[in-house]
């Protein structure tokens, strides 16, 4: 009897245990944290994507200027495409047609609207030889040094050239030579 009477306690006590906890679970804060949460995260979601759209507005608009900027730029170049490639360079068009005059120019490769292998070309004329092997930029006070390049020469008609065309990948080079207002060259 004792037994039996332990155990009808028991069972009676697990079933009060059991409802209050059921309905605490229902009334208690538990489903609005849910909700609390579902929304902090709905929130934070709708303000990534706003932070990501104003940042592809952003780099729309920085693309549109530097659109502008080509095209006034443009103005100033003349573009041959390779018909063998998706390759377009881009000369200034005061470039010499031939090496038979003294001129410094940049010019560049586009391809699929990237601009790639930034080249300077360097061209002496006279009836001295020099055999140029330095150039040293002074640029706005900075000075670049290329030395040991690889000239090439010529001559004809008592008229000798000297000329080479090399590849930038020095950027400081590229963005002094884009911005400066004095450009020296020396050469050795």
């Amino acid at each position: 009897m004792k037994h039996s009477l332990y155990l009808l306690i028991t069972s009676i006590g697990c079933g009060i245990i059991l409802s209050s906890c059921q309905s605490r679970v229902k009334n208690s804060s538990f489903y609005n944290d849910t909700d609390t949460v579902n929304t902090v995260m709905e929130s934070v979601d709708s303000t990534s994507i706003i932070e990501e759209q104003k940042r592809i507005a952003a780099e729309e608009a920085r693309l549109q200027e530097r659109k502008a900027e080509l095209d006034k730029l443009s103005k100033n170049f003349n573009q041959k495409k390779d018909e063998f490639s998706n390759k377009t360079w881009i000369f200034p068009k005061n470039k010499p047609k031939y090496r038979n005059r003294n001129a410094t120019y940049c010019y560049f490769m586009k391809q699929s609207n990237e601009v790639r292998n930034f080249r300077f070309v360097f061209q002496y004329v006279n009836s001295d030889w020099l055999f140029i092997k330095d150039l040293i930029f002074n640029i706005d006070g900075k000075v670049f040094e290329y030395r040991r390049l690889d000239f090439n020469t010529d001559c004809s008609g008592g008229q000798i050239w000297e000329w080479c065309d090399l590849q930038l990948s020095d950027i400081d080079l590229i963005r002094s030579l884009e911005n400066a207002k004095s450009i020296k060259i020396k050469m050795n």
